[in-house]
C-alpha cells in the first residue's frame, strides 16, 4: 500500500475514506444503535480500505444521557456514571474483548498486563 502521509494525495485519500465511513458510523437519525445494515456496511468498508477480515460485533452501546454528560465533561462514562446503561454495555464489550486480546498476546509470545 503506497504511503501518502503528509502529501496532498494523502489528505485527499483520508477525506475519501472518511466520507465513505461516515454513513456507516454516524447515525442518520437521533438513534446511535448499530443496526445490522450499518454494521455490514462498516465491515465492508473496513475490508475494502484497511483489509480487515473477520470483524465481529461484540455489542451495542446505547445512547443515553450519561454518555452525553461524559462527553461534555471529558470523562469516561464508566468513571462518571458506572451504573449507566452505556457503562454497563461498554463493560460487557470489554469482558468479551479482554480474553481475545490476552489470547492474541499469548500467540504472539507477548506479555499482557503487569510484569
Amino acid at each position: 500500500m503506497p504511503s501518502y502521509r503528509g502529501s496532498d494525495r494523502g489528505i485527499q485519500r483520508q477525506r475519501e475514506i472518511s466520507d465513505a465511513l461516515e454513513p456507516a458510523v454516524k447515525p442518520r437519525d437521533d438513534s446511535s444503535v448499530v443496526t445490522g445494515a450499518r454494521f455490514s456496511r462498516l465491515q465492508a468498508l473496513l475490508q475494502t480500505y484497511l483489509r480487515v477480515e473477520n470483524l465481529r460485533l461484540l455489542g451495542k452501546i446505547p445512547e443515553d444521557q450519561a454518555l452525553r454528560n461524559s462527553v461534555d465533561k471529558y470523562q469516561p462514562v464508566s468513571s462518571l456514571e458506572p451504573n449507566a446503561i452505556a457503562s454497563l454495555a461498554l463493560q460487557a464489550v470489554c469482558e468479551q474483548l479482554l480474553p481475545r486480546i490476552q489470547e492474541f498476546h499469548k500467540r504472539q509470545g507477548l506479555q499482557f498486563g503487569p510484569k
